[in-house]
């Protein structure tokens, strides 16, 4: 059910609406940041979606602070357990 969503609407995906959604979960990012995470959640959701998150987080490592890269990490970790 959730893929099928996914997969018709990832495309409506922006760093604006990235930066808003994280900011509710109190993890606060600048531009350059929610551009790196809105692109690769576009390109990985189908790895991401399968638990698969290795690669995405790894090359998410070096476009933002580490301290974001972990609460993205613990997020990510909540919600596919919360959902999938």
């Amino acid at each position: 059910m959730y893929e099928k969503f996914i997969k018709n609407n990832i495309n409506l995906l922006s760093p604006s609406i990235t930066k808003s959604f994280l900011k509710k979960k109190g993890i606060f990012v600048n531009d350059q940041e929610a551009a790196a995470i809105t692109n690769i959640a576009k390109e990985k959701w189908p790895e991401l979606y399968n638990k698969n998150y290795q690669n995405a987080f790894t090359l998410l490592k070096g476009k933002v602070s580490e301290d974001t890269h972990q609460k993205l990490l613990n997020l990510y970790l909540k919600t596919i357990k919360e959902y999938l």
